[in-house]
């Protein structure tokens, strides 16, 4: 049986300063990439800015790259419209054929040359349908994170499956947990521009408040202290009933509460970046 072949799936927005990193690591670990440019949501147009400029020069000089447009300039709620990008962009991939694997690439979201060689191992290996990949996800900059988790790679069974709302597959029978010494996904959600952040989770999903997540961000992230972080994890308690510097359970602390060190290497498209300078990227962002 000839190996799988991996398809990388991104959607982009307002990621001029980590898409061109993200494009060199992606195209070269994927046998081809499909690239979506596109807001989603109408309050994070505003937030238009040169990435697809450099996903299209970038492009050039890379024929696995495959940007895919909008139709009709498709806008509404981000949960019900990446599915729906996801979609197309498989189906116009020449790779879209059973056993081949889908990647779902956010542009925050990196992995190390050893992490990329496992995944290419594991999905010619372990009999499953999904992995689920632990991650480092960081706040405030390149040192400090905490531990969580996210669906990243599916295997197509049939031409019937589909991405649906949440990015969930409905191809999957059989997930499997990836140790975290073989494959760790380096998350820079927060890292991004906090302002987008706000207004992205306002229109995130259709009828669905995020009050909490807003608030938290304006009241404690805006203010957390790494030097007084007892104080901040304190007052996050009292906020959102969570003992961390998060606003729920969902990505964890350490046993204190509080952010974990990083002290080993980034993946090097980002160790090699300006990115891994910032101290703090809520002054970048003047947040």
């Amino acid at each position: 049986m000839a190996k799988p072949k991996l398809i990388g799936l991104l959607c982009t927005w307002c990621a001029e300063d980590w898409i061109i990193p993200l494009l060199k690591e992606t195209s070269y670990q994927c046998d081809e990439v499909m690239v979506n440019v596109s807001p989603h949501s109408p309050s994070m147009i505003q937030y238009k800015d040169n990435t697809y400029d450099l996903v299209r020069n970038f492009k050039s000089e890379k024929n696995n790259i495959t940007i895919v447009a909008t139709p009709n300039n498709l806008i509404s709620h981000h949960a019900e419209i990446k599915p729906i990008l996801l979609n197309i962009m498989l189906q116009k991939s020449k790779y879209y054929d059973i056993n081949n694997w889908i990647w779902i690439r956010d542009d925050d979201e990196f992995y190390t040359t050893k992490s990329c060689n496992n995944i290419k191992k594991l999905i010619q290996t372990v009999n499953c349908d999904q992995f689920l990949i632990q991650e480092l996800f960081f706040m405030i900059n390149t040192k400090l994170y905490l531990n969580g988790e996210h669906n990243r790679l599916f295997r197509i069974n049939s031409f019937e499956d589909r991405f649906y709302p949440a990015q969930r597959w409905s191809g999957t029978k059989l997930v499997a947990l990836v140790p975290k010494d073989l494959v760790c996904m380096f998350h820079y959600c927060m890292l991004t521009n906090p302002h987008a952040k706000i207004d992205f989770w306002k229109e995130e999903y259709p009828g669905k408040e995020q009050t909490k997540k807003i608030t938290w961000i304006d009241k404690i992230y805006r203010n957390y202290d790494i030097y007084d972080e007892g104080k901040w994890i304190e007052e996050n308690y009292k906020l959102t009933g969570c003992y961390s510097p998060w606003f729920d359970i969902n990505f964890k602390p350490d046993t204190f509460g509080k952010l974990y060190r990083y002290k080993g290497k980034h993946p090097k498209v980002i160790q090699n970046s300006k990115l891994i300078k910032i101290k703090d990227f809520r002054k970048e962002y003047n947040f």
